[in-house]
């Protein structure tokens, strides 16, 4: 595979930013997904392993290029409201499994990634109907449920051992919902454009406090309906 992005870099060396994906898929483990903080881990060496190897083939074959992950996903095995932790809020907390593995991360990849990738949704709480399992936003204002965006890009900037030098990335970052997934409940009612956007506007404003270093922030939601206000492409429907 990191063969592979080394032929890829070279064959576009117009690109100069490269993220190393998935979402941590196939390096996550855990137990009790449905208790209020299930126990998770992720695997740090593999993935770190993984990661070195394919950051310095793409450098090799493309020497300005900068390489940014682990992209990890800050909304895996979210604890719910009322839980506490080194991270966590009223919308309640990240799991520990996460802020372990970014600490390794950090350590162990020293010197191979130019920026570092996050992923995440609104807070969320756990809901299991007939059958179904949904993620409605954490607490009833959903205001409130943006805390989680500022609170781990606090803590990645200043308790991960993250050089300051490093940029933060939010390479996917969901602060509203919308009806095109059934994440949110067994429901079509979609949120007034109103409330989208002020929602939007809190998440983009926290998470642009000069000193948290946030460089990108990309959102790939699909528009697919008037009222689907935050998407970064039309829907080709």
């Amino acid at each position: 595979f990191a063969h592979f992005c080394g032929v890829v870099a070279a064959r576009y060396p117009d690109v100069k930013h490269f993220l190393v994906w998935n979402e941590m898929d196939g390096f996550i483990s855990g137990s009790n997904w449905s208790s209020p903080c299930p126990t998770m881990s992720m695997d740090g060496p593999k993935y770190t392993t993984l990661f070195k190897k394919v950051a310095r083939a793409v450098k090799a074959r493309n020497p300005h290029a900068r390489v940014g992950g682990p992209y990890v996903p800050i909304s895996s095995a979210q604890c719910a409201p009322g839980t506490h932790g080194e991270v966590s809020g009223a919308w309640g907390a990240v799991n520990e499994g996460v802020l372990s593995f970014i600490r390794y991360f950090v350590q162990h990849a020293a010197g191979d990634f130019d920026f570092f990738a996050l992923d995440g949704h609104l807070a969320y709480r756990a809901e299991h109907i007939n059958g179904s399992s949904y993620k409605p936003p954490a607490t009833d204002d959903p205001m409130n449920a943006t805390g989680i965006f500022p609170a781990i890009t606090r803590w990645i900037r200043k308790r991960s051992g993250l050089p300051t030098s490093i940029p933060i990335w939010w390479s996917e970052m969901y602060p509203v919902p919308c009806h095109d997934t059934t994440a949110y409940g067994p429901s079509d009612k979609v949120w007034p454009v109103d409330e989208q956007i002020a929602v939007f506007t809190k998440a983009m404003e926290e998470i642009s406090a000069p000193e948290l270093g946030v460089e990108v922030f990309l959102n790939w939601g699909a528009q697919v309906n008037s009222n689907c206000f935050v998407a970064m492409y039309n829907d080709t429907a």
